[in-house]
């Protein structure tokens, strides 16, 4: 039965998540306030300040967080928003700027710089979780070396990658590192940016200092963090104020991070004199981890989700080709609620079963390719594998042929049987059966079949890309 402590840090992981998909004004309206209340019979009840934000919640994320919740928690949950009574109901700021004046300054005087420590990191992403591999092992250093202000040769770090792979994460473990060094640190994502400049122009007219403490926040700091530069496209006032904003750092000796799913080279609406400032700089890549890297970050996120899902029924998942790290979590959460229904008995084969299910779906391979691929893996050539050698190695690795042939090219029991040598069709139906068998018991079994398919989507992927 879960406890009203173990929901209560289910919701503050939920908060975690909700702070890198919503902006920071959306975060402080509608999450930062909410308060744990209670948790039972599978009923989690939040405080909220006021109607304002019980019903935007309720309308917005109350579908999203009884999902987030119930793979957290394993079980059904269902999200009781309350209204605080002893909060009064007043209205929230209407705009980001608004709420960064109120919490700046909530006397009402002028708005002046945030400290260092204030600005709205999640305080889990951090270099010190972060899994370093050969996917990421160049950026991590670029990152560490600005953050070195008076070291660093560059004067900003553009970092790309596809969704999922760790921008954000690395973004805040920057600003962690540099708030530690007593660093003046401002991070936002580009529709934050461009909602406190939309905000300042309104309001420019009725207060003189708008555009000034606009200005402010974003050019008297040391260093900027901006997170997925790419939804600036094409919008011509933001990518100006970006521009002016980046000349005044960059005057002033200040370092600008950021994140964008693309280079400045293929950001499509982006001004030229943006994209060379921004060349003008270091521009790194994330690429996808390898089978080892993504084995090492499920074991951390099992770590820091409390899940008890040991390392061989990890390995399955690693070897399977997710290429996103949101996918692996899913992939997580999904495997912990079966291990829950089931009592904690969660066996190798239904790992397998359940994480094919949720593979993303694979590029078409030649069974040629196949053939090629497994022999490899076990050091035979393809000559041996469809020959007539029966040493253990090259049955092992025909046994594994067959498997993959029929479930994941989906041949016929006949054209596997032609692939392999002119073997009948009881041959390779008997030597599949055997197959399933050893699966529910030999590990290794289980990572070299796992293994082949990773390897098999990096040739498939490089070919492509060529």
């Amino acid at each position: 039965m879960v406890s009203s402590n173990n929901a209560q840090q289910a919701w503050q992981r939920a908060q975690a998540a909700l702070a890198l998909q919503l902006t920071a004004s959306e975060y402080d309206t509608l999450v930062g306030p909410c308060r744990f209340f209670s948790y039972e019979d599978g009923e989690l009840k939040l405080l909220v300040p006021n109607s304002v934000a019980r019903d935007l919640l309720g309308n917005r994320l109350r579908p999203w967080l009884k999902e987030h919740l119930a793979q957290l928690l394993g079980e059904y949950v269902d999200v009781h928003l309350i209204l605080d009574t002893a909060v009064p109901d007043a209205a929230v700021p209407a705009t980001p700027l608004e709420l960064l004046a109120a919490q700046a300054n909530p006397a009402g005087e002028q708005a002046g710089l945030l400290p260092p420590g204030s600005n709205r990191l999640n305080p889990a992403y951090t270099f010190e979780s972060l899994v370093i591999g050969p996917h990421n092992s160049l950026v991590c250093e670029a990152a560490k070396q600005i953050v070195n202000l008076e070291a660093s040769h560059f004067a900003s770090l553009f970092i790309y990658a596809n969704t999922g792979l760790g921008k954000t994460h690395l973004l805040h473990a920057i600003g962690h590192l540099a708030q530690s060094l007593q660093a003046r640190v401002c991070l936002c994502s580009s529709e934050q940016f461009t909602n406190d400049l939309v905000t300042s122009l309104r309001h420019r007219k009725g207060s003189a200092d708008a555009m000034d403490r606009f200005r402010q926040r974003y050019r008297e700091v040391d260093l900027l963090l901006i997170d997925d530069l790419q939804f600036l496209a094409n919008k011509a006032k933001t990518q100006e104020e970006l521009f002016h904003t980046f000349a005044a750092l960059y005057a002033a000796g200040k370092k600008v991070v950021l994140t964008s799913d693309a280079p400045p080279s293929q950001l499509h609406g982006l001004e030229q004199r943006l994209q060379s400032r921004f060349e003008g700089g270091l521009v790194v890549d994330i690429e996808a981890p390898d089978s080892e890297t993504r084995l090492a970050i499920l074991e951390a996120k099992t770590r820091l989700f409390g899940y008890d899902l040991p390392l061989d029924l990890l390995q399955p998942v690693a070897f399977q080709t997710y290429v996103n790290i949101r996918e692996l979590e899913g992939v997580l959460h999904r495997l912990n609620l079966i291990q829950r229904q089931q009592n904690g008995d969660l066996s190798l084969h239904q790992v397998e079963r359940h994480i094919e299910s949720l593979a993303p779906e694979r590029e078409p391979v030649e069974p040629e390719l196949m053939l090629k691929v497994i022999s490899d893996n076990y050091g035979i050539e393809v000559e041996d594998l469809v020959g007539t050698a029966r040493n253990r190695n090259t049955s092992r690795a025909r046994q594994t042929a067959m498997y993959l042939l029929h479930r994941d090219l989906k041949l016929t029991l006949k054209a596997t049987g032609q692939l392999l040598g002119g073997r009948d069709h009881k041959t390779i139906s008997h030597g599949i059966r055997q197959m399933k068998q050893r699966l529910a018991g030999e590990p290794q079994l289980v990572r070299d079949i796992m293994e082949v398919r990773s390897r098999l989507q990096s040739t498939t992927a490089v070919q492509d890309w060529t």
